[in-house]
């Protein structure tokens, strides 16, 4: 399978005294624009905390993780930029073991903001976001 994410490499040097450079490789990784719209049911987290979570379809979820899985960050998240309705926001998507897709956490700010109440079916946009150069530093 072709990765869908373009890496390029680029080095810079800086001399920290007459017997030392440190190089720098910056490593920047374009990651073509990659949207879904999906309709799900939101759903309540049965815990304390009482969190609500909107789940990504299992078919184009597992596509997200063949695609952008090797890149995860933090507890197997994805940086996503998500829109219901006229509200736009920046977020994560988490795998779900019990699924094998992901889950996006659903801010009470934002059902406030668009009148979504528990069990509600919604439609939203999905938009996986860039990710962050690295930079690894090498004396010589």
């Amino acid at each position: 399978m072709l990765s869908l994410l373009y890496c390029l490499p680029l080095f810079l040097s800086g001399r920290i005294s007459s017997s030392l450079t440190t190089w720098t490789r910056y490593t920047f990784c374009i990651m073509p624009v990659q949207q879904y719209t999906f309709r799900s049911k939101v759903w309540v987290y049965p815990g304390m905390s009482a969190w609500r979570f909107i789940g990504v379809p299992e078919k184009e979820g597992k596509e997200i993780k063949e695609k952008f899985g090797t890149h995860a960050k933090g507890w197997g998240s994805l940086p996503v930029t998500v829109t219901i309705g006229d509200t736009t926001w920046d977020t994560s998507i988490f795998p779900d073991k019990k699924s094998g897709s992901y889950l996006l956490p659903l801010k009470a700010k934002v059902r406030k903001a668009e009148g979504i109440a528990d069990d509600s079916v919604v439609t939203y946009a999905l938009k996986l976001r860039q990710i962050r150069p690295t930079a690894l530093s090498v004396h010589s």
